[in-house]
């Protein structure tokens, strides 16, 4: 038992002298099927340690391959989500999911037969413009702070802590953590905004509101929309079409000078100029019909005065005058390699998933997934990309979340697939699963009998 499992255990165990309200969870967390109530949230957390702690003794040997690796992806603010009765809430426990609730679930991923647990990000939540009413956890606020809601308010430990002692009860339980990390966006309200505005991309206030409609991603004719298709696939990244003049127009220099006003963050630029972050877009292909996301913006890698706009040949693509080392943003580039060293330094996770990998800068991926494998031997380093090819394997990615989850469902797919597997035709490590967080649940795809 670590130290920091010890000190919850005496902060629970402090707590059953004291007078709660019963604490009612799934019976399928307990290998049951009725509910189950507990006499308090603590009993509960203390029962699920000592299954926890039983079994650490028995896995202390055993050994993990990562080619048969059966691996549970889980949001923390979502899979232990559960009312658990009245009062519970004003006792300080939660009802929404929480790193102490991730650890009362281990003993059920212990009867499923899980060795490694994916984690979707678990940064501070964005709020402006936010996706429902907690927001999406990709809507990074900073890249370097936990989100507070994940921790139990009852309990005299940090959130800090609170995830540190979940991952350190998973290791017990002899389950890899791996995490999330998003590099390449981040919440319109991000806190780096006023320390870094030239991180970020910035629209003039009164041309915005000139636009019908709002902001959108910028409109390529048919002829532009075919030219750089054939440059893409081709691999020319020069003289890619750029979206209209009008467009290019919208964007500033950013800002000197940042504010706070009831509409969010406010650059000030020349003459008093009123400048705003625009939510992104679905970047490739460029006439995706996605409406523009209202609770996240890209990060600016580059800075280039004739770039200053956001389209596929500035946040994907890359422009190769853009690209070169001249305009590359280098603090940020170096901000955003610190982050996985520093989440396996302070959690000790044992590996990530980088969201959307393969559309950073090549150069910023290299950076990347060498600090993050310098951080830690034996790093796992996991890709978000819907293609299995022998790039993912060349970046140094282990695996891929592939092609399985976006396709499984088409059966003449799903046969060329198998025929692809059958010739030893894959050449990556794959997640053999019909459903991924990007998708609808696997049963949603069957048919009606």
């Amino acid at each position: 038992m670590t130290p920091l499992i010890r000190s919850l255990r005496h902060l629970l165990t402090q707590q059953l002298s004291d007078s709660w309200h019963p604490y009612t969870v799934p019976g399928a967390w307990l290998g049951g099927k009725e509910p189950i109530t507990f006499p308090s949230a603590a009993s509960y957390l203390l029962h699920q340690l000592d299954i926890i702690e039983a079994e650490e003794r028995r896995r202390r040997h055993r050994s993990w391959s990562l080619d048969h690796a059966v691996v549970y992806n889980a949001m923390v603010r979502h899979v232990t989500s559960y009312d658990h009765g009245p009062g519970v809430q004003t006792d300080g426990w939660r009802n929404t999911g929480t790193f102490l609730k991730m650890i009362g679930l281990i003993p059920y991923l212990m009867r499923l037969g899980i060795d490694t647990l994916v984690l979707m990000p678990i940064n501070e939540v964005g709020m402006q413009g936010k996706k429902g009413t907690l927001g999406s956890p990709y809507a990074v606020r900073h890249p370097l702070h936990i989100e507070q809601t994940l921790a139990e308010p009852s309990v005299g430990m940090s959130v800090e802590d609170q995830a540190r002692v979940m991952v350190e009860c998973l290791h017990a339980a002899g389950i890899k953590v791996v995490l999330e990390t998003v590099l390449r966006t981040a919440s319109i309200d991000s806190e780096l905004v006023p320390l870094h505005p030239e991180w970020f991309y910035w629209i003039d206030e009164e041309k915005l509101a000139e636009l019908q409609g709002g902001f959108q991603a910028p409109h390529f004719t048919s002829e532009q929309l075919a030219d750089m298709k054939d440059k893409v696939q081709r691999g020319d990244l020069r003289s890619l079409p750029e979206p209209s003049v009008a467009y290019q127009e919208l964007f500033a220099a950013p800002p000197r000078r940042v504010e706070r006003d009831h509409e969010g963050w406010k650059g000030i630029g020349p003459k008093g100029t009123i400048l705003r972050i625009p939510g992104a877009f679905a970047d490739w292909p460029a006439d995706d019909p996605q409406p523009a996301w209202s609770d996240v913006t890209y990060l600016r890698m580059h800075d280039h005065p004739h770039y200053r706009y956001m389209a596929y040949n500035t946040v994907r693509m890359y422009e190769r005058e853009l690209d070169t080392d001249e305009y590359r943003t280098h603090p940020l580039w170096n901000t955003i390699a610190a982050v996985i060293p520093y989440y396996v330094r302070n959690l000790n996770i044992d590996g990530a998933m980088i969201d959307m990998g393969h559309a950073l800068p090549r150069d910023l991926r290299r950076k990347v997934m060498k600090e993050a494998r310098a951080a830690k031997s034996g790093l796992l380093l996991f890709e978000e990309n819907f293609s299995l090819t022998s790039a993912s394997k060349e970046a140094g990615y282990d695996a891929a979340i592939g092609y399985l989850p976006l396709e499984a469902s088409d059966p003449a797919k799903l046969s060329s697939f198998v025929s692809r597997v059958a010739n030893d035709d894959i050449p990556t490590r794959f997640f053999a699963t019909p459903e991924s967080h990007n998708t609808k649940r696997a049963t949603a795809f069957a048919e009606d009998p």
